[in-house]
């Protein structure tokens, strides 16, 4: 309780991982929603439910993406990275939940945020050694977020068109890919 969703999940996996050890990727493959919420210490109903969903969905797809090329290996695409997080993280987007890109003026804007936090992750996790000794972590971007343009808002450093200022200000949902 008092953490941020970042925090939630992680703390959540590393006593799962500690106390538990590692999933087998079949058994990611059959994580529900509701395993989700026990593990993170969520409502298995109401608003929460369907970002469970999104998890166990993100969580399957691993399990399917480890099973398909490494025979369920976790640290098979990490040394297939060999010492990089930008090729890591070229690994991990070709899993759906790992490939989140917006779009802009009809291009698409990869955002890359899960991926690049899983290189930065195992960076921090591994202390820069051993599966974690990825040299260019610098080539990682800030790891798309909604606090960067908010606090750089508040600090002045970065202002908005007025009239989206203003929605912002009023709490209005603004919804994904809208210009």
């Amino acid at each position: 309780p008092g953490m941020s969703g970042y925090f939630t999940i992680a703390s959540s996996l590393t006593d799962r991982f500690r106390h538990g050890g590692a999933w087998t990727a079949a058994e990611l493959r059959r994580i529900s929603a509701d395993t989700c919420a026990d593990l993170f210490g969520q409502d298995r109903a109401g608003p929460v439910a369907d970002l469970m969903v999104l998890f166990a969905r993100a969580l399957n797809e691993l399990g399917e993406w480890l099973e398909a090329g490494w025979n369920g290996d976790w640290v098979g695409p990490v040394r297939q990275s060999a010492g990089s997080a930008a090729a890591l993280v070229e690994s991990l987007i070709v899993i759906p939940s790992f490939r989140d890109a917006s779009a802009y003026g009809g291009l698409p804007v990869p955002l890359l945020k899960r991926a690049q936090l899983a290189a930065a992750d195992l960076a921090l996790a591994f202390d820069g050694r051993g599966l974690g000794a990825l040299a260019d972590l610098d080539r990682l971007t800030i790891f798309a977020d909604n606090l960067v343009p908010h606090v750089l808002r508040l600090d002045g450093i970065l202002s908005y068109d007025p009239a989206l200022a203003d929605r912002i200000d009023r709490g209005e949902l603004i919804l994904p890919s809208s210009p």
